[in-house]
């Protein structure tokens, strides 16, 4: 015997109702439009997840390279600046060329190392003021008188206390010492220097006679041999204050201040310190007086004559033996 409920149960379901059909058939259809709806909304989340992730590890990797491009580019910068704080402010590569400096630099060219950074930092020797350098002059010079006595002087004179020894006739020991002198010290008599050209664009090489306070005069037969100066002369010529007198060591087929007359210091470049290339002779451009050349007395003597500040006819030894 069944009971009511399952009657009415398999009478719903039967064919007989179709009422009944309907509503179990809408029944149905909603759910599985629900579990559609599920779905979908499962299937959107998850390829919204996926697409997320990989906008996320397109925009770091974009980042990354935007890094890295940023970094390159910071480095790049940093090198250029390295490169002209050195060039501009340290050491620089440049070439020497021309006639002018022959024997010491060949017409050719040479490429030779610049110190730009010691002149800035020491000025010239002794001071950019004539008077004050000649009064220290004098004073070195009372010294050396009363330290090496009447004994000491040459040819009834007393020599001067700072040698002109010819660049070509220095001694091949102590080059240490005179280097670590030359750049631990301002421009000096001597000097190869590299100067802006007063007159033109460019630049020019050139050996430093003269400081302000030295005293340039052309030369005669008794300043080339017995290193007197004749004060009477009207050529005469005293450097002014923060000038110098440069010229060429090859004084026949050089333009220099015998043609622009002293120049100011602020052109001064820097200072010539070693030759690079070619490969030949003393690489060291050492403070010296203008090369002699034994087999050619006319050409060692030519150019002027220069005598320091301070200079009172005492005898200038040229040589490293002269005694």
């Amino acid at each position: 015997m069944s009971s009511p409920l399952s009657s009415l149960t398999k009478a719903m379901r039967g064919p007989q109702n179709p009422i009944a059909r309907r509503s179990l058939h809408s029944l149905h259809t909603t759910k599985r439009t629900n579990n559609l709806k599920n779905w979908n909304c499962r299937h959107f989340s998850d390829r919204s997840a996926e697409t997320l992730t990989k906008e996320t590890a397109r925009e770091k990797t974009s980042q990354e390279i935007d890094f890295a491009l940023l970094t390159q580019a910071g480095r790049i910068i940093y090198a250029f600046g390295l490169v002209y704080v050195i060039s501009e402010y340290g050491f620089e590569l440049t070439i020497c060329e021309g006639p002018s400096m022959l024997p010491t630099i060949r017409p050719l060219g040479e490429i030779v190392l610049l110190d730009r950074f010691t002149p800035r930092l020491y000025g010239l020797q002794g001071g950019s003021i004539g008077k004050q350098r000649e009064s220290l002059a004098r004073k070195q010079q009372r010294e050396h008188e009363h330290r090496i006595g009447e004994e000491g002087k040459v040819g009834g004179r007393f020599p001067w206390h700072e040698r002109r020894v010819p660049a070509n006739k220095l001694s091949s020991t102590g080059v240490k010492d005179r280097f670590v002198n030359q750049v631990t010290s301002g421009i000096s008599v001597g000097d190869v220097i590299v100067v802006k050209h007063p007159d033109r664009v460019g630049t020019v090489c050139k050996r430093v006679l003269g400081l302000p306070g030295d005293i340039v005069t052309k030369p005669t037969r008794r300043t080339q041999k017995e290193g007197i100066l004749d004060r009477s002369m009207p050529e005469n010529l005293v450097v002014p204050d923060g000038h110098l007198w440069i010229e060429g060591d090859n004084p026949w087929n050089s333009s220099d201040s015998r043609n622009y007359g002293p120049i100011p210091a602020s052109l001064i470049v820097g200072r010539v310190l070693v030759r690079l290339w070619p490969v030949r002779g003393k690489a060291m451009m050492e403070r010296g007086a203008r090369p002699e050349q034994d087999d050619d007395p006319q050409f060692s003597h030519s150019g002027s004559a220069v005598f320091p500040a301070g200079y009172d006819n005492q005898i200038i030894l040229r040589g490293k033996n002269d005694k």
